[in-house]
Protein backbone atom coordinates (compact mmCIF):
# COMPACT_ATOMS: atom_id res chain seq x y z
CA UNK A 1 0.00 0.00 0.00
CA UNK A 2 1.40 3.34 -1.01
CA UNK A 3 1.02 5.79 1.87
CA UNK A 4 -0.31 8.44 -0.53
CA UNK A 5 -3.07 6.23 -1.96
CA UNK A 6 -6.76 6.67 -1.16
CA UNK A 7 -7.80 4.79 1.94
CA UNK A 8 -4.22 4.21 3.08
CA UNK A 9 -4.81 6.07 6.33
CA UNK A 10 -7.41 5.08 8.92
CA UNK A 11 -10.34 4.86 8.43
CA UNK A 12 -9.33 2.48 5.67
CA UNK A 13 -10.69 1.72 2.21
CA UNK A 14 -9.63 -0.93 -0.25
CA UNK A 15 -7.67 0.56 -3.14
CA UNK A 16 -8.88 -0.12 -6.65
CA UNK A 17 -7.44 -3.43 -7.90
CA UNK A 18 -4.42 -3.15 -10.16
CA UNK A 19 -5.68 -6.02 -12.32
CA UNK A 20 -8.99 -7.47 -13.43
CA UNK A 21 -10.38 -10.36 -11.41
CA UNK A 22 -9.47 -12.83 -14.16
CA UNK A 23 -5.97 -11.46 -14.81
CA UNK A 24 -4.23 -14.17 -12.78
CA UNK A 25 -5.94 -17.10 -14.48
CA UNK A 26 -5.28 -19.98 -14.78
CA UNK A 27 -2.96 -19.83 -11.76
CA UNK A 28 -5.42 -17.97 -9.53
CA UNK A 29 -9.05 -18.07 -10.58
CA UNK A 30 -11.46 -15.17 -10.81
CA UNK A 31 -13.46 -16.70 -7.96
CA UNK A 32 -10.38 -16.97 -5.74
CA UNK A 33 -9.46 -13.34 -6.39
CA UNK A 34 -12.99 -12.24 -5.51
CA UNK A 35 -12.95 -14.31 -2.31
CA UNK A 36 -9.65 -12.75 -1.27
CA UNK A 37 -10.97 -9.25 -1.85
CA UNK A 38 -14.17 -10.01 0.06
CA UNK A 39 -12.15 -11.30 3.01
CA UNK A 40 -9.95 -8.21 2.93
CA UNK A 41 -13.02 -5.96 2.87
CA UNK A 42 -14.36 -7.73 5.96
CA UNK A 43 -11.05 -7.07 7.73
CA UNK A 44 -11.22 -3.39 6.79
CA UNK A 45 -14.79 -3.09 8.06
CA UNK A 46 -13.84 -4.71 11.39
CA UNK A 47 -10.83 -2.45 11.92
CA UNK A 48 -12.76 0.69 11.02
CA UNK A 49 -15.54 -0.23 13.46
CA UNK A 50 -12.99 -0.64 16.26
CA UNK A 51 -11.28 2.63 15.40
CA UNK A 52 -14.56 4.52 15.70
CA UNK A 53 -14.39 3.68 19.41
CA UNK A 54 -10.73 4.77 19.62
CA UNK A 55 -10.54 7.76 17.27
CA UNK A 56 -7.19 8.95 18.64
CA UNK A 57 -5.68 6.23 16.45
CA UNK A 58 -7.24 7.47 13.21
CA UNK A 59 -5.05 8.93 10.49
CA UNK A 60 -2.34 6.27 10.58
CA UNK A 61 -1.45 3.53 8.11
CA UNK A 62 -2.29 -0.05 8.99
CA UNK A 63 1.44 -0.79 9.13
CA UNK A 64 1.98 1.98 11.69
CA UNK A 65 -0.91 0.68 13.78
CA UNK A 66 0.56 -2.82 13.79
CA UNK A 67 3.98 -1.54 14.83
CA UNK A 68 2.39 0.43 17.70
CA UNK A 69 -0.12 -2.20 18.75
CA UNK A 70 1.59 -2.72 22.12
CA UNK A 71 0.58 0.86 23.05
CA UNK A 72 -3.15 0.33 22.40
CA UNK A 73 -6.09 -0.40 24.68
CA UNK A 74 -6.63 -4.16 24.86
CA UNK A 75 -9.83 -4.22 22.79
CA UNK A 76 -8.34 -2.23 19.92
CA UNK A 77 -5.06 -4.13 20.09
CA UNK A 78 -6.87 -7.44 19.62
CA UNK A 79 -8.65 -6.20 16.50
CA UNK A 80 -5.50 -4.65 15.01
CA UNK A 81 -3.45 -7.81 15.60
CA UNK A 82 -6.05 -9.97 13.84
CA UNK A 83 -8.22 -8.11 11.33
CA UNK A 84 -5.62 -5.35 10.98
CA UNK A 85 -2.98 -7.96 10.25
CA UNK A 86 -5.30 -9.65 7.77
CA UNK A 87 -5.82 -6.37 5.91
CA UNK A 88 -2.08 -5.59 5.90
CA UNK A 89 -1.17 -9.09 4.73
CA UNK A 90 -3.63 -8.94 1.85
CA UNK A 91 -2.25 -5.53 0.84
CA UNK A 92 1.25 -7.01 0.95
CA UNK A 93 0.19 -10.05 -1.10
CA UNK A 94 -1.42 -7.96 -3.85
CA UNK A 95 1.75 -5.88 -4.15
CA UNK A 96 4.09 -8.79 -4.79
CA UNK A 97 2.05 -10.76 -7.33
CA UNK A 98 1.27 -9.93 -10.94
CA UNK A 99 0.29 -11.75 -14.13
CA UNK A 100 3.28 -13.05 -16.11
CA UNK A 101 6.04 -11.66 -13.86
CA UNK A 102 9.78 -12.19 -14.05
CA UNK A 103 10.21 -15.73 -12.79
CA UNK A 104 13.45 -15.50 -10.82
CA UNK A 105 15.19 -12.96 -8.58
CA UNK A 106 18.53 -11.44 -9.50
CA UNK A 107 21.04 -8.86 -8.28
CA UNK A 108 21.51 -8.01 -4.58
CA UNK A 109 18.26 -9.76 -3.62
CA UNK A 110 19.42 -13.08 -5.08
CA UNK A 111 22.85 -12.62 -3.53
CA UNK A 112 21.25 -12.13 -0.11
CA UNK A 113 19.01 -15.20 -0.55
CA UNK A 114 21.93 -17.38 -1.61
CA UNK A 115 24.11 -16.13 1.24
CA UNK A 116 21.37 -16.96 3.76
CA UNK A 117 19.96 -20.22 2.39
CA UNK A 118 22.73 -21.59 0.16
CA UNK A 119 20.80 -21.36 -3.11
CA UNK A 120 17.50 -20.14 -4.50
CA UNK A 121 16.22 -23.71 -4.65
CA UNK A 122 17.19 -24.23 -1.01
CA UNK A 123 15.22 -21.10 -0.08
CA UNK A 124 12.17 -22.46 -1.90
CA UNK A 125 12.51 -25.72 0.01
CA UNK A 126 12.62 -23.88 3.34
CA UNK A 127 9.58 -21.85 2.31
CA UNK A 128 7.68 -24.99 1.28
CA UNK A 129 8.54 -26.68 4.58
CA UNK A 130 7.09 -23.64 6.37
CA UNK A 131 3.87 -23.86 4.35
CA UNK A 132 3.52 -27.58 5.07
CA UNK A 133 4.47 -27.12 8.71
CA UNK A 134 1.78 -24.50 9.18
CA UNK A 135 -0.78 -27.29 8.96
CA UNK A 136 -3.71 -24.96 8.36
CA UNK A 137 -4.73 -21.37 7.70
CA UNK A 138 -2.08 -18.69 7.90
CA UNK A 139 0.63 -16.75 6.12
CA UNK A 140 4.26 -17.52 5.26
CA UNK A 141 6.73 -14.65 4.92
CA UNK A 142 10.26 -14.00 3.74
CA UNK A 143 11.49 -11.28 6.07
CA UNK A 144 14.51 -9.23 7.03
CA UNK A 145 15.36 -8.15 10.57
CA UNK A 146 16.65 -4.55 10.71
CA UNK A 147 17.61 -5.05 14.37
CA UNK A 148 19.76 -8.08 13.56
CA UNK A 149 22.07 -7.04 10.71
CA UNK A 150 19.26 -7.47 8.15
CA UNK A 151 19.14 -11.22 8.83
CA UNK A 152 16.83 -12.92 6.32
CA UNK A 153 14.42 -15.64 7.45
CA UNK A 154 11.22 -17.49 6.60
CA UNK A 155 8.42 -17.12 9.16
CA UNK A 156 5.08 -18.95 9.24
CA UNK A 157 2.28 -17.36 11.27
CA UNK A 158 -1.03 -19.16 11.86
CA UNK A 159 -4.34 -17.38 11.40
CA UNK A 160 -4.19 -13.65 10.75
CA UNK A 161 -0.98 -12.27 12.21
CA UNK A 162 1.65 -9.83 11.00
CA UNK A 163 5.44 -9.81 11.13
CA UNK A 164 5.41 -6.06 11.85
CA UNK A 165 4.80 -6.29 15.63
CA UNK A 166 7.76 -8.71 15.67
CA UNK A 167 10.01 -5.98 14.29
CA UNK A 168 10.48 -7.77 10.97
CA UNK A 169 10.29 -6.23 7.50
CA UNK A 170 8.49 -8.28 4.87
CA UNK A 171 9.92 -9.07 1.46
CA UNK A 172 7.44 -11.69 0.32
CA UNK A 173 4.22 -13.27 1.59
CA UNK A 174 2.12 -16.25 0.58
CA UNK A 175 -1.51 -16.52 1.65
CA UNK A 176 -2.03 -20.08 2.90
CA UNK A 177 -5.61 -19.61 4.07
CA UNK A 178 -7.89 -22.30 2.66
CA UNK A 179 -10.09 -19.75 0.89
CA UNK A 180 -7.02 -18.65 -1.11
CA UNK A 181 -6.42 -22.03 -2.72
CA UNK A 182 -9.16 -24.61 -2.08
CA UNK A 183 -11.21 -23.75 -5.16
CA UNK A 184 -8.21 -24.12 -7.47
CA UNK A 185 -5.84 -26.63 -5.84
CA UNK A 186 -5.94 -29.87 -3.87
CA UNK A 187 -3.59 -28.67 -1.13
CA UNK A 188 -1.37 -25.73 -0.13
CA UNK A 189 1.73 -27.33 -1.68
CA UNK A 190 0.10 -27.29 -5.13
CA UNK A 191 -0.95 -23.68 -4.58
CA UNK A 192 2.62 -22.76 -3.62
CA UNK A 193 3.96 -24.06 -6.95
CA UNK A 194 1.52 -21.74 -8.73
CA UNK A 195 2.33 -18.88 -6.36
CA UNK A 196 5.99 -18.92 -7.44
CA UNK A 197 4.82 -18.24 -11.01
CA UNK A 198 2.99 -15.11 -9.83
CA UNK A 199 5.71 -13.50 -7.69
CA UNK A 200 6.91 -10.16 -9.06
CA UNK A 201 10.59 -10.37 -8.15
CA UNK A 202 11.15 -6.80 -9.33
CA UNK A 203 8.82 -5.58 -6.58
CA UNK A 204 10.46 -7.88 -4.04
CA UNK A 205 13.87 -6.51 -5.07
CA UNK A 206 12.58 -2.94 -4.63
CA UNK A 207 11.37 -3.86 -1.14
CA UNK A 208 14.80 -5.35 -0.40
CA UNK A 209 16.51 -2.12 -1.45
CA UNK A 210 14.05 -0.04 0.58
CA UNK A 211 14.51 -2.11 3.73
CA UNK A 212 18.28 -1.82 3.43
CA UNK A 213 17.80 1.96 3.14
CA UNK A 214 15.71 2.05 6.32
CA UNK A 215 12.30 2.61 4.74
CA UNK A 216 9.30 1.39 6.74
CA UNK A 217 6.37 2.24 4.46
CA UNK A 218 6.86 0.00 1.44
Amino acid sequence: MNASSAGAFAPFELPLPRYADNAFEPLLSRNAVRRLRQVQQAHVDTVNAALREHDAWLGQTIEALLRRSSEMPAALKQVVLTSGAGHANHQFFWKIVRPAPLLDPSGPLLTHIVKRFGSFDAFRTVFKDAVVGLGGDGWVFLVMDPANAMHMDVIALPGDASVLPLGKAGLLVCNVWRHAWAGDYANPEEWLEAFWLLVDWEVVATRHTGILAGLKQL
